[in-house]
């Protein structure tokens, strides 16, 4: 509550600020076998590198409010692992005793977090390996090997780890608005279903990738079940 008090006490409108942290798809079966420990790395990661960049006098120097939710998957129901961070524009110094503002639009860059991002989640994950807590099966289970295992982690770091960061909220019923629409969401909306005949499921998905175009995905319903189960 100290935060909450100090933001009151300054009587400054203060900035939401949206930012996503995602895993690279070549991680996904090896946290499909290891989801408790490898998503609870996940939100260590992305929090231990925004707090990283607020603490330093040069970007903010104080601590930062943040609000986690986990999703697992994308608009096609494939396995896509990231965390949607709610950010505070600004902080407690760290003494507790004054509120610091961000710049107005801007909080951290977003290519020098990637570069943290990564090097947080695979110096946690090589921890992992080391106390033997990681499992290795299906597809998976060829890492398990010193060489294979070396690769691996060679090939995470040559990697581009997204974090990307959408525009500011407009104010605290917008970041509860989106919150609750988060918390509360199914992997996937009946509206968005256009049929199921002839052993196919065909639903409209929206693709992120080239300009939010919504398309229609045609899928077996074996491999829909997979994935609405992932």
């Amino acid at each position: 509550m100290k935060w909450l008090a100090a933001q009151q006490a300054a009587l400054l409108p203060v900035e939401y600020f949206h930012l996503v942290f995602t895993l690279p798809h070549a991680l996904n079966a090896l946290v499909r076998v290891n989801q408790r420990r490898l998503y609870a790395l996940l939100f260590r990661a992305a929090a231990a590198t925004l707090q990283c960049f607020a603490r330093d006098p040069r970007d903010l120097g104080a601590e930062l409010a943040v609000t986690a939710v986990l999703h697992t998957w994308g608009q096609n129901l494939s396995q896509h692992i990231h965390v949607h961070c709610v950010v505070t524009g600004g902080g407690l110094t760290i003494g507790g005793q004054r509120w610091v503002s961000a710049r107005p639009g801007f909080l951290f860059p977003v290519r020098a977090l990637s570069k943290m991002f990564r090097g947080k989640f695979l110096a946690g994950l090589g921890q992992l390996r080391a106390q033997n807590a990681l499992r290795f099966a299906g597809n998976s289970a060829a890492r398990a090997g010193e060489c294979c295992w070396s690769a691996y982690l060679q090939d995470l770091r040559t990697k581009d780890w997204v974090v990307y960061a959408k525009a500011p909220f407009g104010g605290p019923q917008r970041v509860l608005k989106y919150l609750s629409r988060y918390t509360h969401r199914t992997a996937i909306a009946s509206h968005r279903l256009v049929s199921i005949e002839d052993g196919l499921v065909r639903f409209h998905w929206k693709d992120y990738a080239h300009h939010n175009q919504v398309k229609v995905m045609a899928l077996p319903a074996e491999e829909f079940l997979r994935r609405f189960l992932l």
